[in-house]
């Protein structure tokens, strides 16, 4: 499956690169359309905003992290702590293509490396 194919290459490539600086919040047997990661020492706003400025554009959670509130589903997950800041949820289409999630890992990583505290 394209999509599949896709948020694994992601998935893999991120991971590979930021080894336990990154987890996914995923599920394995997930949607191949969504992939929920998270990022140690860094905002997942920061990372976002810069995304933006490349023409990526990823989700950083809902409304309720605005006000300073841990996300419920987050939470549901048990995510620790520390990474509950950085999580980032990327979104597939069969209109993706592998071009863009090697574009896309390649500014996450220098992103992340540069922004991180």
């Amino acid at each position: 499956h394209h999509v599949t194919s896709l948020r694994d290459a992601l998935l893999n490539s991120i991971t590979e690169a930021l080894q336990e600086d990154v987890i996914s919040l995923s599920p394995q047997n997930g949607s191949p359309y969504i992939l929920l990661m998270s990022f140690q020492r860094m905002k997942a706003e920061v990372m976002l905003h810069h995304l933006a400025e490349k023409g990526i554009y990823v989700s950083s959670g809902s409304a309720c992290s605005a006000k300073k509130q841990k996300s419920h589903v987050l939470l549901a997950l048990n995510v620790p702590d520390k990474w509950q800041g950085g999580a980032i949820r990327f979104s597939f289409s069969s209109e993706n293509t592998m071009d863009e999630i090697e574009t896309t890992v390649r500014e996450v990583v220098d992103i992340y490396h540069r922004i991180r505290y």
